[in-house]
């Protein structure tokens, strides 16, 4: 559905970002088709604050990173929550992905993910989102994932 939403928009903590008075809600259509995924590279994301307009005006889209590498497999240090540290060719700095939320074969269980360091990536899409301190691409499911070459392969 396409909907119109005005409100106050209020930047909060490492919770995201939300409306926190809705003050009109409009139905413009239902039964649109999702619209098509925006192209960017994992250096406009980085590891950007909260707020900072290149990452944020694309917070709650769907997103795509192309030619992606996995840098850290593990993006958490002594505890895996699923997360993976990933680059594309661009400059700048690695962003997330976060497999745990979506409903891919990347995800291993509460301590692990299935990707490992080096492993590539033709393409993967997905929601960017803003939590706990950090943006993350979260895919949705199996179909987000184009072209993945383990490490080795």
């Amino acid at each position: 559905d396409l909907v119109t939403v005005t409100g106050i928009p209020v930047i909060s903590d490492a919770g995201g970002t939300r409306l926190d008075t809705i003050s009109m809600l409009s139905i413009v259509s239902y039964y649109n088709p999702l619209p098509e995924a925006h192209i960017l590279s994992t250096g406009i994301v980085g590891n950007s604050a909260l707020g900072t307009i290149a990452a944020e005006q694309w917070n709650g889209c769907i997103v795509t990173y192309r030619n992606v590498t996995i840098e850290s497999a593990n993006a958490d240090g002594d505890y895996n929550w699923g997360e993976s540290f990933c680059k594309d060719t661009s400059l700048g700095n690695h962003t997330k992905i976060t497999w745990s939320d979506g409903r891919t074969g990347l995800f291993a269980g509460p301590n692990a993910v299935a990707v490992h360091k080096g492993d590539k990536f033709y393409s993967i899409t997905g929601i960017l989102e803003y939590t706990h301190t950090n943006y993350k691409l979260c895919p949705r499911n199996n179909n987000d994932i184009v072209g993945y070459i383990p490490t080795g392969v």
